[in-house]
């Protein structure tokens, strides 16, 4: 994934309060929250709804726009058929299993 400054190659990515898009440019939601594994985004909280249900998706299936917003490798309903995410927004090692194995990530 690339930063999001050029000048500056390894600075972060800033996703939270951007849209993910799928490939077609459709919006799947917004991002609440990033989780971090060592310091590199793992999972994206993605409000996909009205209500507020939020749902993770895997960051590292995704790159951004010069604007700042997600584009994913999976489209809406796969977001919201994936494990709904806590409001503590901590990933247990349960979820992750499950995570992993809805989105095919071997």
């Amino acid at each position: 994934m690339s930063s999001s400054n050029p000048d500056v190659p390894d600075a972060p990515v800033n996703y939270t309060g951007h849209k993910v898009l799928d490939q077609s440019g459709h919006q799947i939601g917004k991002i609440s929250d990033v989780i971090y594994e060592d310091r590199t985004p793992k999972w994206l909280v993605v409000d996909v709804g009205l209500l507020g249900v939020s749902h993770y998706a895997p960051a590292a299936l995704t790159s951004h726009t010069d604007g700042g917003d997600v584009i994913a490798s999976f489209d809406k309903d796969v977001v919201k058929r994936a494990p709904k995410a806590r409001r503590d927004h901590i990933v247990s090692r349960e979820t992750e299993t499950q995570l992993l194995d809805h989105y095919a990530l071997y």
